[in-house]
């Protein structure tokens, strides 16, 4: 199963993620709803080259990420667990 994506909302394991806002303004937090699932994840924000800048583990189903350091510029959400990934684009401003 590969994940759909666009800005706002995804599905991730058969159930839609979404993160808002998108476009970020720097020193806003990030939010992501995830699906209720029984298992850990992980959740990175990645800067445009690849390199991790906030990551953490997860099991609840409401996650905010601070975007107080974050420079404008193109940014990725990726959400990971052992059965699946999927990433999204974010714009921080």
């Amino acid at each position: 199963n590969k994940p759909v994506s666009n800005l706002n909302n995804v599905s991730y394991m058969g159930n839609e993620i979404q993160v808002f806002p998108n476009p970020l303004t720097r020193g806003q937090q990030l939010s992501l709803s995830v699906p209720a699932i029984d298992i850990p994840y992980s959740v990175e924000l990645l800067n445009s080259p690849g390199q991790v800048i906030v990551g953490q583990q997860f099991t609840g189903v409401k996650i905010t990420l601070k975007s107080d350091n974050l420079v404008p510029g193109l940014y990725f959400v990726r959400v990971m667990s052992d059965a699946q990934k999927w990433v999204s684009r974010v714009v921080v401003r």
